[in-house]
């Protein structure tokens, strides 16, 4: 009985040193939908990690119908002249996970740009992954 309850007690200290030793995931939602160019204001703090982004957005014409012309649009992580790190594809309502490889911690915006004339919108969401 002492051995079962000696293994037991360390079975819990590993657990406890093991979750205390775990890193969680950062992902951080967001949407858009833009003409030309959106400059973003949500805040992502981010460490000094590789990062990606998971998006999927659609081309919409003037009266918010699926257009069947489809737009490439760029999401840009920006946290400032030096370190913004764009990324592109087309808004085409498939999922593409893009990365923006490793960035250096700190504080981040997103700003999209509308690329090409095709359909009048671009609209989507995303998360941004570490």
């Amino acid at each position: 009985m002492k051995m079962r309850v000696k293994i037991l007690g360390i079975a819990v200290v590993a657990s406890l040193l093991i979750g205390a030793f775990s890193v969680s995931a950062y992902s951080e939602k967001y949407w858009f939908e833009v003409q030309n160019y959106l400059n973003g204001t949500t805040v992502f703090s981010l460490d000094n990690l590789s990062t990606n982004t998971k998006v999927k957005a659609d081309t919409l014409n003037y009266d918010k119908s699926i257009s069947s012309s489809k737009a490439k649009f760029t999401v840009n992580l920006y946290k400032n002249f030096i370190n913004n790190y764009p990324v592109s594809t087309t808004a085409n309502n498939t999922l593409y996970t893009l990365g923006f490889g490793t960035v250096p911690a700190g504080n981040y915006t997103l700003n999209i740009t509308k690329n090409g004339s095709e359909g009048h919108w671009v609209n989507g969401e995303g998360t941004i992954n570490q």
